[in-house]
């Protein structure tokens, strides 16, 4: 432990009928990327938010240059230089670039905000993570990534020691994603210190110095990243070997159709677009988006499943909750949702069960078709194997798969033809077989018609 700039030792965190962090210890080195990995519900969420004070501990110790520290408010947490970086970011997209480093915090001259000085100061901010970002630009028009930065540098404003960034690259184009890791590192040779939470291990191996396993609450495994090989961690993870990433499977009835391309290609218009067709209700559209466009997340796991089916639970009006239950029962044991009952609100549930909630509300229906736009976005890898197992049942039931995905691994995994999407238009179809990733990454980019 003396060698460590901070060290959390034996927390422990019990929510109603969850027990979610069982004597969990964690540490971070000066000037370390630190990976944190786990499935969905593992308890990654819970120890960071406890390490920057939204959630408070029931027991253990945290330590930090080598004094024992309370958190108990993100303030707290603030004020010793912890920071954390959601990936839902959480910035006022009306305001400035400017006011969105210093917000809570604006410089002042007498009674007013001095304006001047606090440009300034986002600007050098800005230029020393060599980001040219004009500092009164209105962060809503600035791309996902550049917003990003604007977080980077609110948080470099608080004197920053420790940075959280919990699936930073979920919604970032691999350029996106290198330009952030060159940032990371910038901030790893000024000694600041970062957790990263991240689902997609070929990152975490890539940028990590060392890696933190949780499984069920409990810490199973810390290594130097350069001693492990990741099949090794997804064991870890699941707690069983885990060698294939898609299920080994000879279609049998309908096909599964992969929608390929780059972001901006028209992928999900297209896919609006078809859903938006269709008159008699055959089609579900499971959106990219599950905590915006796919699921009331205030409300419970029943009314959830229910809501679009809402004709078969109802008669004259009313709702009949028996029959609400019964079908929300039987797409938690179907699709394995972990949850401790049917009127869990659903944004207590981890995010691979959020995913299966939303097919859920879609397979109550009558369906004949199934869109899913980045169905396994966010989601660990053994919520992904159950995912995959789940479409290859369904296809052998009959339903017609389309499975868009920026994912090339997923989409050559999963799909028995490709359509490539670019500039709004389908410019290819290829056989699965027959293709390559090389051969469809080029295709993707080509440029022209």
């Amino acid at each position: 432990m003396t060698q460590e700039f901070f060290y959390m030792q034996n927390i422990t965190k019990q929510f109603p009928g969850v027990l979610a962090l069982d004597r969990v210890s964690f540490s971070l080195q000066k000037g370390e990327i630190h990976g944190l990995v786990g499935e969905n519900g593992a308890g990654k969420s819970t120890l960071m938010k406890i390490m920057s004070g939204s959630v408070l501990k029931d027991h253990g110790d945290i330590f930090l240059d080598g004094e024992n520290i309370e958190i108990n408010s993100v303030k707290t947490a603030k004020n010793l230089g912890i920071s954390i970086i959601y990936q839902e970011l959480n910035l006022c997209k009306d305001l400035s670039v400017a006011d969105n480093i210093f917000m809570g915090k604006f410089h002042k001259k007498g009674p007013f905000i001095d304006t001047k000085k606090m440009h300034q100061e986002a600007r050098q901010i800005l230029n020393d993570l060599g980001c040219d970002l004009d500092t009164h630009e209105i962060v809503g028009n600035l791309s996902i990534s550049k917003q990003q930065m604007v977080e980077i540098a609110k948080a470099l404003s608080n004197d920053l020691k420790i940075l959280i960034l919990d699936e930073p690259t979920a919604t970032l184009t691999d350029s996106e994603t290198e330009k952030l890791f060159t940032t990371m590192n910038k901030l790893k040779k000024q000694g600041v210190s970062m957790v990263y939470i991240s689902h997609r291990l070929e990152e975490v191996e890539k940028i990590c110095d060392r890696i933190t396993v949780l499984r069920d609450g409990n810490t199973v495994g810390e290594m130097l990243t350069k001693d492990v090989n990741m099949n090794q961690v997804i064991s870890m993870m699941v707690g069983r070997d885990f060698k294939d990433k898609f299920p080994k499977y000879e279609r049998k009835n309908a096909e599964i159709l992969g929608i390929f391309g780059l972001v901006g290609s028209g992928r999900t218009r297209m896919a609006r677009s078809i859903f938006e067709a269709d008159k008699k209700g055959e089609i579900g559209y499971v959106t990219e988006n599950r905590k915006h466009d796919g699921l009331a997340l205030s409300l419970g796991i029943d009314f959830n499943v229910n809501m679009a089916n809402l004709k078969n639970i109802s008669k004259f009006g009313f709702v009949s909750d028996k029959k609400s239950k019964k079908i929300a029962e039987n797409y938690i044991n179907l699709l394995k949702i972990k949850t401790p009952s049917t009127k869990e609100i659903c944004k207590n549930l981890s995010g691979g069960n959020q995913q299966k909630v939303v097919l859920a509300k879609w397979l109550s229906r009558d369906l004949k078709t199934l869109i899913v736009d980045e169905p396994t976005r966010g989601i660990d890898i053994g919520a992904k194997y159950e995912i995959y197992e789940l479409f290859n049942k369904l296809s052998d039931s009959g339903l017609k798969i389309i499975m868009i995905s920026s994912d090339i691994s997923e989409i050559l995994g999963m799909s028995d033809k490709i359509i490539v999407m670019k500039n709004g238009e389908a410019s290819r179809e290829l056989i699965t077989k027959d293709t390559s990733k090389e051969e469809l990454m080029k295709m993707a980019m080509e440029t022209g018609g």
